[in-house]
């Protein structure tokens, strides 16, 4: 498992990385600072030819709208509760 300081990536078997959390505080958002740290991520994948999966919620259309930039698909959603998860994923 690798940290950052935004958040922690875990490889789960030998099929995918999975970016497991991104936060910034509202004051650093919109500075680029979560595009630069996950095309890092995006970068580390494909030279290991895996893709990137990361999980947003569906209320979480800023978000979403920066993964989708980055590449993203919608691979499914996932119920969980009162809240739905899009599972997103970006092929190298």
């Amino acid at each position: 498992m690798v940290w950052t300081s935004a958040g922690s990536t875990s490889t789960f078997g030998d099929e995918e990385i999975f970016l497991l959390l991104v936060e910034l505080s509202p004051t650093h958002q919109g500075r680029g600072i979560g595009s630069r740290l996950i095309q890092q991520l995006l970068d580390r994948a494909a030279l290991e030819g895996k893709p990137l999966a990361i999980n947003v919620l569906e209320v979480n259309r800023r978000a979403y709208a920066l993964y989708r930039r980055l590449g993203f698909t919608e691979a499914r959603r996932i119920v969980d509760g009162p809240a739905v998860k899009i599972r997103m994923v970006a092929s190298t």
